[in-house]
């Protein structure tokens, strides 16, 4: 899922137990006077099936209903495959300003969940939000053998420690 980067695409290994989740990211490109929006979401409870759609938008109002109906056809497939629905969705997005965080939530979660409890009913699967800060500053590199400093490998992952 971080192939974008041009990194070597890799299935994450949980630790814990996390059949039935889905997880999903969107990521949106805007220029030469086209704006798209791109979904990729997880289709199987190892995380190594993958479903991508993209939409064009007018402008912020078409975007969140481009993300729900993307998010709503790549939900509603998975189901169809998996033959029942997913209880958990883990979905990323770049994070934005507090003011419209409000807007996010009014007019992409909201309506998402609306849309989603009314297909699905009483298996209606959790949301859950994860909003990705890219500004960031850190920089990270390694000593070689006379005492300079290399760039990390591509596909190299921070958490607490570094982990890979």
């Amino acid at each position: 899922m971080i192939a974008k980067r041009g990194n070597v695409l890799w299935v994450p290994k949980m630790t814990g137990n996390l059949t039935n989740t889905m997880i999903m990211a969107f990521d949106t490109s805007k220029g030469h006077g086209k704006n798209v929006i791109a979904c990729c979401a997880t289709i199987n409870d190892t995380f190594s099936e993958y479903l991508s759609k993209t939409s064009t938008f007018a402008n912020n109002d078409d975007k969140f209903n481009e993300m729900v109906k993307l998010s709503f056809e790549i939900i509603n497939n998975a189901s169809k495959k998996n033959q029942k629905c997913t209880k958990e969705i883990v979905i990323f997005h770049n994070s934005c300003s507090f003011d419209q965080v409000a807007l996010f939530k009014n007019f992409f979660l909201d309506t998402l969940i609306n849309k989603l409890s009314e297909t699905f009913g009483d298996q209606c699967p959790k949301l859950s939000l994860v909003m990705v800060n890219t500004k960031t500053s850190e920089r990270f590199f390694t000593n070689d053998n006379r005492g300079g400093a290399n760039n990390v490998q591509a596909g190299t992952i921070v958490a607490d420690d570094i982990v890979s």
